[in-house]
């Protein structure tokens, strides 16, 4: 197993991580809620559920590319040791797909891509769990527009993804 010894964690390095995290920047969500997403998929990481498959959806790319950063960067500071063993593909170098030595896989997309990708790209994917970090205003403009966030929520949890 991946996971390190408790005794040989560096709380302060941690709690370090935590503040800048809770400090922010202007690309995250005020309320807070992209912080508590980023730590919900840290508890998996912690839990070290192998095989698992989580998908984050952020507002938009910067977000998801903030959030990736800011994921990587915890998971790292935790667990030094997988520095170098995590893969992840990048775009624009920041990781749009994170694969941890257990083989848990974490995706990060705006909502846009989302619903963009879910014809083609998302059918056959299986999450088992979807962050879904979009404020209710973004979600109403996208569902006057048309229906396909709606069509595309229900697609993936009838897959057995929870939200969250």
């Amino acid at each position: 197993m991946f996971l390190p010894d408790p005794d040989k964690l560096d709380l302060h390095r941690l709690q370090l991580m935590v503040e800048r995290i809770h400090r922010g920047d202007r690309f995250h969500r005020g309320e807070g809620q992209t912080v508590a997403r980023i730590y919900l998929m840290f508890g998996e990481v912690e839990a070290g559920d192998d095989d698992g498959r989580y998908l984050y959806v952020a507002e938009n790319s910067m977000c998801a590319k903030w959030a990736a950063r800011d994921f990587l960067e915890l998971t790292w500071l935790a667990f030094p040791e997988m520095k170098d063993l995590v893969i992840f593909e990048t775009h624009d170098f920041y990781p749009d797909t994170i694969v941890l030595p257990n083989k848990q896989v974490y995706r990060f997309l705006s909502v846009n891509n989302l619903i963009a990708g879910a014809g083609i790209h998302m059918r056959g994917y299986r999450f088992d769990t979807v962050f879904f970090d979009v404020s209710g205003e973004k979600q109403r403009q996208l569902d006057a527009r048309n229906t396909d966030l709606v069509e595309t929520l229900s697609y993936l949890q009838t897959t057995g993804a929870e939200l969250v």
